[in-house]
């Protein structure tokens, strides 16, 4: 048999199916779908949102008291608050649409949330040695 220009030599389908793969790669498929949504109902994803929300209000506070500049090369040193609020929702969609919030396999948001707790424990132990 002469196989078309271009056309692949797997044409020939003598290579067992790897029914094991095709399971994986049709859940990496679902999961570009990017139809990831934030469940209030998951304690992560609640999570996700209250540490974000404290990250943003004691940047914001110590960024204004003069005790801090910000740290993050995509914002100003001194960020208003509507900028802070506008750059964690842009970065909240991206990590969304990159699977943030995929069910199946919660380690990147636990760590984003991890990394969030310590901004925030930093933030907190700047505001207070300053206050």
């Amino acid at each position: 048999m002469v196989n078309p220009l271009f056309a692949s030599v797997n044409l020939e389908v003598d290579i067992p199916w790897d029914y094991t793969q095709i399971e994986i790669d049709g859940k990496l498929i679902e999961r570009s779908k990017f139809q990831m949504k934030i469940n209030l109902e998951n304690p992560r994803h609640k999570y996700y949102l209250v540490i974000n929300a404290l990250d943003i209000a004691t940047t914001y506070h110590a960024v204004q008291q003069g005790y801090a500049t910000e740290a993050n090369p995509f914002l100003p040193e001194k960020p208003s608050l509507g900028r802070l609020v506008v750059h964690k929702v842009v970065w909240s969609e991206v990590a969304r649409y990159g699977g943030l919030f995929y069910e199946d396999d919660e380690n990147f948001l636990m760590f984003a949330n991890f990394l969030v707790t310590l901004a925030v424990i930093n933030n907190t132990k700047i505001i207070l040695d300053n206050d």
